[in-house]
This record gives structure tokens, C-alpha cells and sequence, in this order.
């Protein structure tokens, strides 16, 4: 299984051998939603404000579409609570696809990202029966622009979305079982180093 793993992940970095790459970083703001659900028919919606900032990997392939590695961080501040406040740590892998409709040169390049994550919701452990830092697992979407700087400078202006799905949650001290989402929404602005 591991030379399996081992071949694959040789044959995916030969694969992007000729093509460029780059590295951003970037930061947003925004504002979601909080839903709560429990086994005792409770459902409870909450607002929140949310910071995002994140770090990422990326490939340039054909039709200046690309795939991204990222790693996030977002901070989920609830509006109508003061005992829910998180930090979330994420994972993430996205297709960005471009509309530059074959035009090449363009200062502003249109694109559309879709993607899934994996998250973990940090200081989670004191809220479980078993103790853990609770894992989920996100659909990622966005839409935006590019701004070519120059070869090897872009910038990205960018709406960004994520739902979280978290794992279900014995809560303590109630032993209720729980399920929680997030809907992340943020404004974006980044810059890619382009190599």
C-alpha cells in the first residue's frame, strides 16, 4: 500500500513537472452562519463575524486553470453568544477555473473555485464526553478575479464560501448529541508569487 501511495505521488509530481507554480497568502472578513441541532428537536441558528487567512500551494495547468493546496485559519466570533467563540484550522484542495476564454495577456482573469476541505475545530476537546478536537469535513466555493501584476505577481479579489459539517457531538454535561454546521462566507484579497 505504501509503494502504491509512493508511485502515485511520484507520478502526480512528474505530471506537474513542466507546469508553473505559486504560493499565496491572504486574508478576509465576513459573515456566517451557526447551526445547532440536538436530539431533542432543538434547532438554533446563530450569526457570527468571521476572519479568514490562509496560506497555499499552487499548480498552474492547462487553460491557466489551477489546483490549490491550502492551509486556513478562520475565526468564528457568534454574535449572541460569548461561549462559542472558535478558531478553525482547515485543510483544503480547490479547482480554480479560469475565464479567459482563450484570450491570453489579460490584466483581469475571471474565475469560478470549487473544492473540499478538512477542518478541525480548535479548544474543542473540553465541549465533548470524550475529550477530542472535533474534525469536519467542508465544501469549498468562491468566484473572483485575478489581477496580473506582472509575471510573477497576481493579485486575487475574491468572495469565498465553506459549509462545515462537523462530527456528531455527545455534549457535556448534558450527554445530548449534537450536530453543528458552519457557513462561512468572507470577502477575500491575496497575492500569488507566481515561480
Amino acid at each position: 500500500m505504501k509503494k502504491s501511495l509512493l508511485v502515485l505521488l511520484l507520478c502526480a509530481t512528474l505530471s506537474f513537472a513542466e507546469n508553473k507554480f505559486y504560493l499565496g497568502l491572504g486574508a478576509g472578513s465576513g459573515s456566517g452562519e451557526y447551526i445547532y441541532s440536538d436530539d431533542t428537536g432543538i434547532n438554533q441558528t446563530s450569526k457570527s463575524d468571521q476572519e479568514f487567512r490562509d496560506l497555499k500551494f499552487g499548480v498552474i495547468i492547462e487553460h491557466n486553470n489551477r489546483v490549490e493546496f491550502s492551509f486556513s485559519k478562520l475565526d468564528v466570533d457568534l454574535i449572541a453568544s460569548n461561549n462559542v467563540d472558535k478558531t478553525v484550522t482547515s485543510i483544503n484542495a480547490d479547482f480554480v477555473l479560469t475565464l479567459d476564454f482563450g484570450q491570453k495577456d489579460l490584466v483581469f482573469i475571471p474565475f469560478l473555485t470549487v473544492g473540499a476541505g478538512y477542518s478541525f475545530w480548535d479548544g474543542s476537546e473540553n465541549l465533548t464526553a470524550n475529550n477530542q478536537v472535533l474534525m469536519g469535513t467542508s465544501i469549498n466555493y468562491g468566484a473572483g478575479v485575478l489581477l496580473s501584476l506582472t509575471d510573477n505577481i497576481d493579485i486575487e479579489l475574491a468572495y469565498k464560501g465553506k459549509k462545515i459539517v462537523w462530527q456528531e457531538i455527545v455534549e457535556v454535561p448534558s450527554g445530548k448529541v449534537v450536530n453543528v454546521e458552519d457557513d462561512v462566507a468572507v470577502t477575500y484579497v491575496g497575492v500569488h508569487f507566481n515561480f
